[in-house]
């Protein structure tokens, strides 16, 4: 194996670097979504408020175009009722 001289020339780093990087643990796993989720690294996600947000949204317009339809059903009839007379 090639020694700490020619592992910190080879990368252009310094040989006691090179040194304390060979006494870290090796690396167990590559998932590091999974480790910055473990660690808490990152800022939050704006998804779920934002999620919150739309369905409320809908929610409020969903009601608005259902009270509509229904007056509208309403008025429709009652013409008819009338032209009927």
């Amino acid at each position: 194996m090639a020694d700490a001289r020619q592992i910190a020339h080879q990368l252009r780093i310094s040989r006691r670097m090179v040194q304390r990087i060979a006494l870290e643990p090796p690396v167990a796993t590559v998932d590091d979504a999974a480790a910055h989720a473990a660690r808490g690294i990152g800022r939050p996600g704006v998804g779920d408020g934002i999620t919150t947000h739309r369905r409320q949204f809908q929610d409020r317009l969903r009601g608005k175009i259902e009270s509509k339809q229904r007056a509208k059903r309403r008025s429709n009839l009652t013409l008819q009722q009338q032209s009927a007379v």
